[in-house]
């Protein structure tokens, strides 16, 4: 039997991406959903070995519940664009909450996805693991990155995407398509370079690192 899975976020862009990804696995996985809205969970997630539990990051004792039993931890959820004191709750003290309670029980892998946002607004080239600085400009990152501290001084995984598309995106293709209708004429050799990944394979990537043994110090 494969390692029994809690997934935080699963009714969003990406989590739900990893939570399909991580049900329908080769090796067999008991995986369980951490959602405020049970109910929001497509009905197609359920059946042998998955679950779905209500919980919000905001809830200690519901992190606590949802945490008891498993051994790796995919962390998808955040508050974005909201105001600044519900992203230090979520972002922040929730994220602090959900590591603690994944340290109490047992867990032994935790991965979460974060931004590349927390770095600024660069222009960064070829940059190794490690080397960014941190330095978020907005309410969202900078308590994102005071999230992925608490998951990385637990010795978890952070991803730091920058673009993610494919279908369900609402921001990315979207804002692209309002940014060149603003532009007063057509774009002439601009030399912009940005990153981007579809949201299956980042998926597929959240869900490689969480099965993953966990990297040496440093790594």
């Amino acid at each position: 039997m494969g390692p029994r899975i809690l997934i935080t976020g699963a009714t969003g862009f990406i989590g739900a991406r990893v939570a399909s990804a991580a049900a329908t696995a080769g090796e067999p996985a008991h995986v369980r959903l951490l959602a405020r809205t049970p109910a929001a969970v497509p009905v197609e997630f359920s059946g042998p070995g998955r679950e779905t539990v209500p919980g919000d990051l905001r809830d200690p004792d519901s992190l606590r519940r949802a945490c008891a039993g498993t051994d790796v931890l995919i962390h998808c959820a955040s508050a974005i664009g909201g105001d600044a004191a519900t992203a230090r709750a979520v972002n922040d003290e929730g994220t602090r909450a959900l590591v603690d309670a994944a340290a109490a029980a047992g867990v032994t892998r935790i991965v979460s996805l974060s931004t590349a946002s927390v770095h600024g607004r660069g222009p960064f080239r070829a940059a190794a693991p490690g080397t960014l600085p941190s330095a978020p400009v907005s309410a969202t990152s900078r308590t994102r990155a005071a999230g992925d501290r608490h998951v990385m001084d637990a010795g978890g995984t952070v991803l730091r995407p920058h673009l993610v598309y494919g279908s369900g995106d609402r921001q990315v293709i979207p804002g692209l398509v309002r940014l060149l209708g603003a532009l007063p004429g057509p774009l002439d050799g601009g030399s912009s370079l940005h990153s981007l990944i579809d949201v299956d394979s980042l998926a597929g990537a959240l869900l490689g690192a969480a099965r993953s043994p966990a990297p040496e110090a440093g790594g």
